[in-house]
């Protein structure tokens, strides 16, 4: 069902929390109008689309708590009024990508438990919107940055995978 067909207005759709399975729904980019998307908590598996960073006024997008796997896509920085990004309790691998740090809106970041490993990039530390980091329960290499040139400024909460030493 093309729920952009039928409802071309719709600006929020939460679908959360029911036991809806399969890949995400591959019409869900032609939702240009989605302000919020919430799909979390529910049985979807297979990847995040890469057309997903065609949603331009996509303000919240959560796909948390379901059995996504692959990578998250860079296209992901072109969501640039994105405040809030979930997509904790997957099966996420891979690297966080740079482009995350084109969300200059972006107030909270929810990436625990997944199996995300790399470096966390610096571009998420100079992200000034930032109010809430959580990316523990992953296997991230390195330790957590120290430096003042660092903009977190409104940082209220960081969940961290780093273990101190």
């Amino acid at each position: 069902m093309d729920i952009c067909h039928y409802w071309p207005n719709i600006q929020s759709l939460n679908l959360s929390f029911n036991k809806f399975s399969g890949q995400l729904p591959s019409e869900i980019h032609r939702c240009k109008g989605h302000v919020e998307l919430f799909l979390g908590n529910n049985m979807f598996d297979g990847g995040i689309p890469t057309d997903i960073g065609s949603l331009h006024n996509l303000e919240l997008l959560d796909l948390g708590g379901n059995s996504l796997i692959g990578t998250i896509p860079s296209t992901v920085g072109n969501l640039s009024r994105l405040r809030k990004f979930y997509i904790e309790d997957n099966y996420i691998q891979g690297n966080i990508p740079t482009d995350i740090g084109l969300l200059s809106n972006l107030y909270e970041l929810n990436m625990e438990m997944n199996s995300l490993t790399g470096l966390v990039p610096d571009v998420i530390f100079n992200m000034s919107s930032l109010r809430i980091i959580d990316l523990g329960g992953n296997t991230f290499s390195g330790y957590l940055p120290s430096g003042s040139s660092y903009r977190l400024h409104n940082l209220e909460r960081l969940l961290s995978p780093w273990k101190s030493t």
